[in-house]
């Protein structure tokens, strides 16, 4: 009896969790564009909050992964804005990433821009 059961639930499509807003690309896309405003619009006080997490957010991706030994990104040189603007750009062109979690969208987009060299 508990062998049918058991085949019954292994065979059943599991649900994939669903990632929370807080942490999907679009909630990182909306922060990044409040931050490119706030560049390109000093007025825009508005955007300030949001900014300061798109901020926050590359800041520790960076760190995060700096700490971690990865070496797949050399953007060592770029400031936290640009690397906003570079983030922003690319997921403009590729708003499917905008489901997936922040952190997809967000190293495919440093990779692109900034991939280290070959050794």
């Amino acid at each position: 009896m508990i062998l049918p059961l058991l085949a019954i639930a292994l065979a059943a499509p599991q649900a994939t969790p669903e990632i929370p807003l807080i942490y999907r690309g679009s909630t990182l896309f909306q922060n990044c564009q409040a931050d490119v405003r706030t560049m390109d619009i000093p007025d825009a006080k508005q955007d300030y909050v949001a900014a300061a997490h798109c901020q926050s957010y590359i800041a520790g991706a960076m760190a995060g992964l700096y700490v971690a030994g990865y070496k797949g990104i050399c953007a060592d040189s770029a400031s936290f804005g640009t690397l906003s603007r570079v983030y922003v750009a690319y997921m403009q062109k590729h708003p499917k990433l905008l489901d997936s979690h922040q952190m997809d969208g967000f190293m495919q987009a440093m990779l692109d821009a900034y991939p280290c060299a070959a050794k």
